[in-house]
């Protein structure tokens, strides 16, 4: 942390000049990019060289979505709230810390072809490759959204990976007319799958099926090489880039009227991949060797093609778009029964639908935030829901407070964590108020109608804190009156396993609508107003 404080004072000190630069550097390591270098070598210049990037990709980038999810390294800023990212990298750095997937994913193309080049004695481009490794590396600390260990153990992960897939691909290439490379495409996908079975759907699990199947079926079918003058190679980079653009630049949000949204980001990029590896190359080997009449062929079958698949997306956003104006006229109608029950003085079931009235900390303006005094006044001015914070004590208490800190509070010292039940019972939470627990909280909301906006703070690795909390809104009886809503994505699944139908938020600060749907699925989220 000490390092990125520094880099910190160095960015602010600086005026930020150097940030839109950083930025740039950090958009290397993304999909757009890489995808595009890995589709050029492989379909232009070196085919073992693409072929060794795919399969870097996709052990890298999967390997580093799942070690992520297990190790659940915090981001600096959760770890260290002195720690303040760069805005415009929030939004591309979401989930957890370690590894780091803009190094992985660097590592896995510019790394690879830097790596290769080397073998091959082009200095000069392996160590332009290389260099990008490192500068997109140090972009990851300058921008504030990973420490130096999370860069250093994904390149780690890298240089291992890289090894043991080009020995892997040097042994299927020693043995023509063999089956190494079917076994070995069986054995990566079922690798690949079993995390799915407890994570779910991952979406750099759908670019690892997408590239091993394309890689093995390439091998089997089409055996295309790379050849022809340099306009010719340019021409077939620029017409498959063309596809690649639109696709992972707006794919996702296309998909999701066709595919539920969940899964939009996995089926994407399985087929952003295969379309690298198999589908591009069958196509511009048989149009290369193809005479006129083949090649009429060949263009009435993607026209035709080509307009299966729009009239499947139309007629998907068409329906999405029905059922959207449905519900905006349903939602209309119930407003209007709501204007009506209110001209004539009936209440409304549909009242529901309004905008809710939500008691921050209770009626937190005129009582000691927080307490049962606020919640209770809040129950009195008429408020829809309450707004409250969970901590867990040191002796595993469930008690509601905001801060870590006790001092601002209570002007006591130390952590809630830190302190027993008990003892943060003879504190002073303000005009003679005590830190309930939830169970109270619970027990003085239960007769009213008042929902519950319960969020359970980021309190690090607590293994049975989300459960706990789950169990006593059910022992309340109250789940279909609270909404969970945490900053720890873990803590809601969490919440979810303890019982399907417990409703979440998710709060955040990704600005990406598209990545929240598909990595962090919610019933509702917490927006940060800038992103």
């Amino acid at each position: 942390m000490t390092y990125l404080l520094l880099l910190q004072k160095i960015r602010e000190a600086s005026a930020g000049v150097l940030t839109p630069f950083m930025l740039e550097i950090t958009s290397l390591g993304e999909s757009l990019v890489t995808y595009l270098l890995l589709a050029a070598v492989y379909w232009c210049m070196d085919k073992r060289v693409g072929q060794l990037m795919a399969w870097n990709v996709s052990v890298g980038c999967w390997l580093n979505q799942w070690t992520k999810r297990l190790w659940k390294v915090e981001r600096p800023w959760v770890r260290d709230a002195r720690i303040t990212p760069v805005e415009e990298a929030v939004a591309g750095a979401g989930g957890y810390s370690m590894p780091s997937g803009h190094t992985a994913r660097t590592a896995a193309t510019w790394g690879v072809a830097g790596y290769s080049a080397w073998k091959k004695a082009l200095r000069g481009i392996a160590a332009f490759c290389l260099s990008i490794v490192a500068v997109v590396m140090f972009s990851r600390n300058y921008l504030g959204v990973h420490t130096p260990q999370d860069v250093f153990v994904a390149l780690g992960m890298g240089i291992v990976i890289l090894i043991v897939t080009d020995r892997l691909l040097s042994w299927v290439d020693s043995a023509e007319n063999s089956c190494r490379d079917i076994v070995i495409a069986g054995m990566g996908c079922v690798i690949i799958f079993l995390p799915m079975l407890k994570y779910g759907c991952l979406s750099n699990a759908g670019a690892s099926f997408g590239f091993i199947i394309g890689w093995v079926s390439e091998r089997r079918l089409v055996r295309f090489e790379v050849r022809g003058s340099w306009q010719q190679r340019m021409l077939r980079f620029l017409i498959g880039a063309a596809v690649l653009f639109p696709a992972l630049t707006s794919g996702t949000i296309v998909l999701s009227h066709i595919v539920p949204a969940k899964y939009a980001g996995f089926f994407l990029q399985g087929f952003v991949a295969f379309f690298i590896m198999f589908l591009y190359p069958l196509v511009f080997k048989l149009w290369e060797n193809a005479g006129k009449r083949t090649r009429k062929k060949i263009i009435a079958v993607l026209a035709a093609l080509l307009v299966l698949l729009c009239g499947i997306g139309a007629y998907k956003t068409g329906c999405h778009l029905k059922n959207a104006e449905t519900e905006t006229a349903s939602q209309e109608e119930q407003g209007s029964q709501v204007t009506d029950a209110t001209e004539t003085g009936e209440p409304a079931e549909s009242a529901r639908q309004l905008p809710k009235i939500v008691a921050h900390r209770g009626y937190s303006g005129v009582a000691p935030e927080n307490t049962l005094d606020a919640f209770a006044k809040a129950v009195d001015i008429g408020a829809d829901m309450i707004e409250l914070d969970v901590q867990r004590t040191a002796d595993g208490e469930i008690v509601v407070f905001h801060d870590t800190e006790l001092s601002r509070i209570t002007g006591a010292e130390g952590m809630v964590s830190e302190w027993s039940y008990d003892r943060l019972q003879t504190l002073d939470a303000g005009n003679g108020e005590y830190i309930p627990t939830l169970a109270e909280v619970l027990d003085l909301i239960q007769p009213t109608e008042l929902g519950i906006y319960l969020e359970l703070k980021d309190i690090g690795e607590a293994e049975g804190f989300a459960v706990s909390v789950a169990a006593l809104v059910e022992e309340a009886q109250m789940q279909d009156r609270v909404l969970f809503a945490s900053f720890n994505y873990q803590y809601l699944q969490q919440i979810r396993e303890a019982d399907a139908a417990n409703r979440i938020l998710c709060n955040t600060k990704i600005g990406d609508a598209d990545r929240l749907l598909t990595e962090y699925p919610a019933d509702a989220y917490g927006l940060w107003l800038e992103t």
